[in-house]
């Protein structure tokens, strides 16, 4: 069997499954065989090495509707390779502009700042900000021990020196901030029109998906708590749900007086940069 024969029967596996994508067949042959995308298009008529191994680890993704992700065990962000499982999120692409408003805003400031990332699952946005910001010191917190085990690992796997502890939020945290970043839970667990996906609900952590309060209970709490550990000119970094930014943005506003809304590629309100307490 070629490579083009492979992709051709897994591609009519998924075909009337719209949570299954042509990339995730790709990205799990690539990963395995070490190509490149140029070069699994220069090899499409080989025959298949390892097939043994591949026809598994497709029939994962196609068949039991495992993300590609976990199937190979590891994702790439913001140019880090971040190892993931079930105990985590799969870190998105769309994540990518929260590390870039933070690196942003970073550049400008001449001391030593403390970041904290708040449910920092797999710690991709935690690692990527020590990565590229050597200075600053860097912590991430998370509920869940699990999760906390993830990110000590890619960690040590990106060679990045950041403290690693367990909190619900803020809630075991101590002293001030520069910047507190959070990609929090934000789905409602009941509302169907969220359009949560199977592949996502059958997966991925419910403790890192779902949140009370029509979704809002996280931030609500995390504001709150942010006004007893925020240094006076310090900001907060919220990545949030295009269809919940409107809710986000009004209750924040009975705390601080600044808010920017930062835009995503497909031009969705994505990410809340928030500061000056009232």
């Amino acid at each position: 069997m070629t490579y083009r024969e492979l992709i051709n029967k897994y591609s009519e596996t998924i075909r009337s499954d719209y949570e299954l994508e042509l990339e995730g067949i790709e990205f799990i042959i690539q990963e395995i065989t070490n190509f490149s995308r140029s070069e699994l298009i220069l090899n499409l008529d080989k025959n298949v090495c390892n097939i043994d191994l591949l026809s598994e680890k497709l029939d994962m993704y196609c068949i039991k509707k495992i993300p590609a992700q976990y199937v190979i065990g590891y994702t790439y962000f913001y140019g880090l390779k971040i190892y993931v499982n079930k105990n985590v999120l799969i870190p998105r692409f769309d994540t990518e502009i929260v590390v870039e408003k933070v690196i942003e805003y970073l550049q400008n400031k001449k001391k030593v700042l403390r970041i904290i990332d708040v449910g920092t699952g797999s710690g991709a946005v935690a690692i990527a900000l020590a990565n590229n910001n050597k200075e600053s010191v860097v912590e991430a917190v998370d509920i869940s021990e699990e999760a906390l085990n993830t990110t000590i690992y890619n960690s040590m796997k990106n060679n990045v020196n950041i403290r690693i502890y367990k909190s619900d939020l803020l809630d075991e945290v101590d002293g001030y901030y520069d910047c507190i970043i959070s990609n929090p839970p934000y789905i409602d667990e009941f509302d169907e029109s969220e359009g949560l996906m199977n592949i996502v609900r059958n997966n991925e952590p419910h403790l890192a998906l779902f949140s009370d309060d029509h979704g809002l209970a996280h931030y609500k709490k995390l504001i709150k708590q942010s006004l007893e550990h925020l240094n006076d000119d310090g900001v907060i970094f919220l990545e949030i749900p295009d269809n919940k930014c409107d809710e986000i943005v009004k209750y924040a506003s009975d705390y601080y007086k600044e808010i920017l809304i930062y835009r995503d590629y497909n031009n969705l309100r994505r990410v809340l940069r928030i500061g000056v307490k009232r």
